[in-house]
Parts: structure tokens; sequence; C-alpha cells
């Protein structure tokens, strides 16, 4: 007789084995009931699902460690191909660095071998160390001639003397030096005049390991400069003499007229008095001119020996000297409270404000309350003067002309106006004499105001436009 199977366990057996399929490889068949010939199968089925779970248990582990790793894989990667891309980027922005360096050398390179200048370096020993290739156009010398040898050797006796002193000085100020004039033997012998400039070379340490500098070959203009003051030398001792040998028969002249005068002036008739007041006044413009003839020769040459000049001192005694003329004209005279001191000749400093003033007072016009102010301010190497008024003013187009020489401002609004042209020419010869700058500003309708600067050789405190005392 065949054994019976239960249709219920089988089912159950059934619905196991698609749990596991579906995933559960938890599901367990209850073997403690009677499974008859199903018993052995059952245990079978049970521990094939023990031995499943197992594999798929240790299977997950084993993938999750493996995840693990590959997401630390693929981090790592991403670093990598983020780290690449960077690299990529600063090799890139390196090599663009290095691109323009290397045209901005190309650059200097060229301008330098190029140069009409003396492009140069030294070491602490004045030895050089690089010349550009106009050294064999200035001194007759190729590059390689000059390189290893002093510098020292080819310069005039007592520059080399100057030069050898101050080096050690510049060495431990960690300075140079600049527009200095230095002569250069030429290597035909002849001597050629340079203009040197020159800067310190600072390493890494801060230690100065030599020079490099520019030199302008300024031997024409030296010559053209020195031609020029032979030739107003001259120009000087004949205007002297004519001045003297037309100032003697002047002399006669303006003699006879006040004889003339005091003994027939009665006796003379209306147009004859007339004529001879004519006479009397164009010989004393005559003397005028011959006076400015005079000091025009001697603005362009120091007639004493230069000195501290106090301004204040000097201002006082010309509004003292201008007291009339402003009293006359019911004119403001304003000075600054305070003034700097400059280095100059005393008499030719005075000149410059004279003039000025005198000039400003002239070309009032009809303005019913003339004034007249003097300012002045400190900027970086030299104070800077103002003379400024409200007077006809000056047109544009004359701002240049009016400093030549017997040049006159001729305007109807000015009046008649004794003047011989010479004034302001001679304040800007005594002004570039002293190595400062004069100009103009007016719009042509009302006022101008004069402007001229003077070196700062001695400390002064910051200046500033003074409220100035007013001459009424």
């Amino acid at each position: 007789m065949s054994p019976t199977i239960d249709p219920d366990l089988l089912h159950e057996m059934v619905g196991m084995v698609q749990k596991i399929a579906s995933g559960e490889y938890s599901a367990r068949l209850d073997t403690g009931r009677e499974w008859g010939t199903l018993e052995a199968l059952a245990t079978g089925l049970n521990m094939l699902g023990e031995e499943i779970e197992d594999k798929v248990t240790r299977h997950d582990e084993s993938s999750q460690e493996s995840d693990r790793q590959r997401r630390a894989i693929l981090n790592i990667l991403e670093d990598i191909e983020a780290s690449r891309g960077k690299l990529e980027e600063e090799v890139s922005e390196r090599k663009a660095a290095e691109e323009a360096l290397r045209e901005k050398e190309e650059t200097i390179r060229a301008f330098v071998e190029t140069s009409q200048d003396w492009i140069w370096s030294i070491d602490l020993n004045g030895t050089h160390t690089y010349s550009n290739p106009v050294v064999e156009t200035i001194l007759g010398y190729r590059p390689n001639e000059l390189v290893g040898k002093s510098s020292l050797d080819l310069m005039h006796e007592e520059d080399r003397t100057s030069i050898g002193s101050e080096l050690p000085r510049w060495i431990s100020e960690k300075r140079g030096w600049k527009n200095r004039l230095i002569r250069w033997q030429h290597k035909d012998g002849n001597w050629r005049y340079l203009e040197s400039s020159g800067v310190p070379i600072i390493d890494d340490h801060g230690m100065v390991n030599g020079f490099r500098g520019v030199d302008r070959d300024v031997t024409e203009r030296m010559a053209a400069e020195e031609a020029l003051k032979e030739a107003n030398l001259e120009l000087d001792a004949f205007v002297r003499t004519a001045s003297h040998d037309l100032r003697s028969p002047l002399v006669s002249l303006t003699g006879f007229l006040a004889l003339l005068k005091d003994t027939e002036g009665e006796n003379l008739s209306e147009p004859g008095q007339r004529f001879l007041s004519r006479i009397e006044s164009n010989a004393q413009r005559m003397e005028r001119l011959l006076d400015d003839l005079l000091k025009l020769s001697r603005a362009g040459r120091d007639m004493a020996p230069r000195q501290r000049i106090d301004l204040n001192s000097m201002m006082e005694l010309i509004r003292s000297d201008f007291g009339p003329q402003v009293e006359e004209k019911g004119a403001d005279l304003i000075l600054p409270g305070e003034l700097p001191q400059v280095h100059g000749e005393t008499s030719a400093i005075s000149q410059i404000f004279t003039n000025l003033i005198s000039n400003a007072l002239k070309y009032m016009g009809d303005e019913p309350e003339p004034r007249v102010e003097l300012a002045w301010t400190t900027e970086d190497d030299h104070y800077h003067f103002t003379v400024s008024d409200n007077g006809i003013g000056i047109d544009p187009a004359y701002s240049e002309k009016i400093f030549e020489s017997f040049e006159t401002l001729q305007d109807e609004r000015a009046g008649e106006v004794d003047s011989s042209g010479v004034g302001l020419n001679i304040v800007k010869r005594i002004i570039e004499r002293h190595d400062g700058k004069v100009w103009v500003e007016s719009d042509g309708r009302k006022g101008s105001m004069f402007h001229f600067t003077l070196p700062s050789l001695l400390p002064e405190p910051k200046a500033h436009e003074q409220e100035g005392e007013s001459n009424d």
C-alpha cells in the first residue's frame, strides 16, 4: 500500500520554496508535526534554506564592503580628477605668465639694445658688468671692451676723484645719483660730457651688490650752452658799452634842456614850450630805457654771491617802496603774514617781486578798487608763488609773448602806460637762473595771476596761502 501524502503539508512546502525564492531566506517548515513520508523532505528543505540564507548573508556583507571600497576609490578618483583640473589650470596660467614675462623681457631687451642712451651696470668696485651697444657710438668702445674693466679709469681725473670718494657713501646709504655731469674720455682721446643717473642693485638679503643706470651724451648741448654763454657775455659787454656811450650825450642833452627851460622857457611860445616838454619827456624815457638795458644784461648772471634770503624782511621794504603808488591808486597790496626763506641773489630776487607788483599796478585800467595779492605754497621740492590782480587781464594769445624783451601789453583799457617792455623778461631771466619757472594765467577779460617757482633749498614748515595784511 502506498504512503499517504497530506495535501496541506505539501502546500506548505511549496509556499516555503516560494518565500525563499522571493528573498525571505529565513522561512522555515515546522517539523514538530507528523510529516510522514514528507518529514525527510521538510528537514532537507530547512537545511537548504539555512544554507541559502548563510550564503546570501555572506554575499551581502561582501557586497557592502565592496561598495564601501568602490565609493572610497571613486572619491579618490574624483579628488585626483579635481586636482588634475586645477593643476592643468595652474600650468596654463603659469605658461601664460611665463609667456607674458618672456614678451616683457624681449621688449625690455629690445629697448635696452636699441636705446640711444648708454645703459650700464657695475659692481661694487665700479667694474662694468654690462653695457648696451650704443656705448660704441658715444665712447668708441664695444661693450665687450668695457665689461670687466673699471669705469673710473675712463673718467676725468676730477670726476674720478669725486665719484670714487662718494661711492662708499652711496653703498652704505643704499642710494644712487641723478643727472650728474661726468666727463668721459672717448677712445680717440677726446672728452665727452655725459649726464649720469644710477640706482643701487639690492640683493635678496637687502645688500647692495652694484649699480645700474643710464647716461646721456650731452656734449653737443654743453658746447651750445658754452657758445650761448659766450655770446651773452659779448652782448652784455656791448650793452654796457652802448649804455655808457649813449648816456654821456644824453646827460649833456638833459643838461642843456634844463638850462634852456630856465633861461628861455618863459620867452617861448606856447607851441615852443609844448615841444620843449616833449623833448624833456623823451629824454627821460631814454634814460629809463638805458637803465632797463643795464638791468636786462645783468639779469642773466649773478652780480653778487647767493645767500639765504628772509623774504619777510624783503617784503617790508617792498611794501614801503610801493606805499606812495598804492596810496595814489587807492589800491590794496595784500602780502602774506609769513614767507619762506630762499637761496639766491638778494637784489635779483627782490627784482622779481618788485617788477610783478609794479606790472600789476600799471595795468589796473579804471578798476575802482585795485587789488594786488601775493601768496605762496610748498610743492614737492619748490616754493610756488603767485601775484594776482583784478586789473584788465591779458589775452591768452600773448601769455608767452609778454615775457620777451621789449614787448608791452597793447590794450586801450590800460590807458597810457610808461613801459620799456623789459620788466617781465628780466623776471623770466632771473627766475630761470635760479632754476625756477614763470607763467601767467588770465582769461583776457579781468584779472591776471602770475605764477613762479623757486627751489626750496632750505627746510621749511608746510606753507599755505596765508591771510595777509592790507594796505589801503
